[in-house]
């Protein structure tokens, strides 16, 4: 996409910008859509994810070999250096891991952060208008929303017996079989599209639809991005991205009844309500499985708000999770070198506590002033009302989950966060 030895013009640095714009966009829904599909087979049940890995190549490779974004990415280095800052602690601090005693193979997964940093810096460029066009966009969201919950949708059609075509078997046999390469859990009944894990499928759905109702869309585009995405929440059923989610939409919600005021909120009110009770009514009589299996989910939160966490063994777990986690970082409150699960002996499930067993304070700081940062730079970003609800929709997910590495996570929140760097104007000033 370039030489690197060539001196473009203004012109020539905007062409180049826009063929790489061009390219991001097709590399996160290809990211998006494929998941952990892309990874290294090492036996039964050791596979290694490799698609962070191939996105740090390209990026390493695109910014070695071409100078429009080579001057692109410096530029957004320069004018964001608290989220540069906290990717290349990150990035310092995982890709030493083998030097500590870790596997080699642990570098494959050591590349999140600069997967992170290829999307932040790299990604970004495909919302900025003159780059990729409105349309272009919105059809790659549109592509990775109606690819994930078709996917998801057959998934759990067939695991709950609704279903029994064979395009569904087809389906239902790959997932099996990519899951026992990683040796991971089957969530029969709920869905994983094409992720391993609930959690971060429901979390796409979740930071897409976000995307949907804040994002400068007309009533068509918007209604044709929500549905799916509200579709793929459904089917994941992750309470705490549910429950991360209904808390987002609290400020906005109270904004608009100020807005339309309290007699046509009341209206409105009880219309959702009424519709809610017949899409229930509905599914309960002809009997879903997928539908009851999404209630089972919250069966227990009556009773760990009545009982404390006790009452729900998930609950229980993370607790003891933390628990370890946290003692071993008070031993190490500078933290260690390499993945914190490996180095600690349990999982996080929590994206502050996963943070301090690897880096210690500076590295959660880094994050938290990554995102803080950012955030008050968001006016000067092309898609502004995005930024309040998506970084609190992360936030809050990982306090459950370790929503920070999630694969839709890294594709579409760190390039919308790496959207208040650089335009192709500011880019070729800095190279000038």
């Amino acid at each position: 996409m370039g030489d690197s030895t060539q001196v473009l013009s203004d012109g020539g640095l905007e062409t180049s910008l826009r063929g790489w714009a061009r390219f991001f966009t097709i590399l996160l829904v290809v990211y998006c859509v494929l998941g952990w599909r892309i990874y290294l087979p090492r036996g039964d049940g050791q596979a290694v994810p490799a698609a962070s890995t191939l996105i740090a190549i390209i990026f390493l490779g695109g910014i070695i070999l071409d100078r429009s974004l080579r001057s692109y990415v410096l530029a957004s280095v320069r004018r964001l250096p608290w989220l540069s800052g906290f990717i290349g602690l990150w990035t310092a601090f995982s890709l030493a891991a083998p030097l500590a005693g870790f596997p080699v193979h642990t570098m494959v997964g050591a590349t999140t952060p600069l997967a992170i940093a290829a999307f932040s810096f790299g990604g970004s460029l495909m919302w900025r208008e003159h780059l990729v066009s409105h349309t272009d966009r919105h059809r790659a969201l549109m592509i990775i929303a109606w690819t994930q919950f078709t996917v998801g949708a057959m998934q759990a059609l067939w695991n709950t017996g609704v279903s029994r075509l064979l395009p569904l078997s087809w389906l239902s046999s790959w997932d099996v079989a990519v899951m026992r390469a990683y040796g991971v859990e089957l969530f029969t009944g709920r869905s994983v599209g094409l992720y391993l894990n609930p959690n971060p499928y429901t979390l796409l759905g979740a930071l897409v639809l976000v995307v949907a109702l804040r994002l400068d869309l007309s009533q068509r585009e918007r209604l044709w991005l929500a549905f799916p995405s509200a579709g793929i929440v459904f089917l994941g059923a992750s309470r705490g991205v549910i429950i991360a989610l209904a808390l987002v939409a609290l400020p906005y919600v109270i904004g608009r009844v100020r807005m339309i005021g309290w007699r046509r909120s009341t209206i409105a009110l009880c219309v959702i309500i009424a519709g809610a009770l017949a899409i229930h009514l509905l599914l309960s009589v002809t009997s879903s499985p997928v539908y009851a299996r999404f209630l089972n989910r919250w069966a227990s939160v009556p009773a760990l708000l009545a009982h404390g966490p006790s009452a729900d063994i998930n609950a229980i777990g993370r607790l003891d999770a933390w628990a370890k986690a946290l003692t071993y970082w008070l031993k190490r409150p500078f933290g260690t070198i390499g993945p914190p699960q490996m180095a600690a002996g349990t999982f996080m499930d929590n994206d502050l506590v996963a943070l301090l067993v690897q880096g210690g304070l500076l590295l959660a700081a880094g994050y938290l002033g990554a995102l803080y940062a950012c955030f008050r730079r968001r006016l000067e970003s092309p898609i502004a009302p995005v930024f309040a609800p998506i970084i609190a929709l992360v936030l809050l997910a990982g306090l459950s989950q370790n929503a920070i590495a999630f694969l839709p996570t890294v594709a579409i929140l760190w390039s919308v966060l790496g959207s208040v760097g650089p335009s192709a104007t500011d880019a070729a000033a800095s190279k000038g």
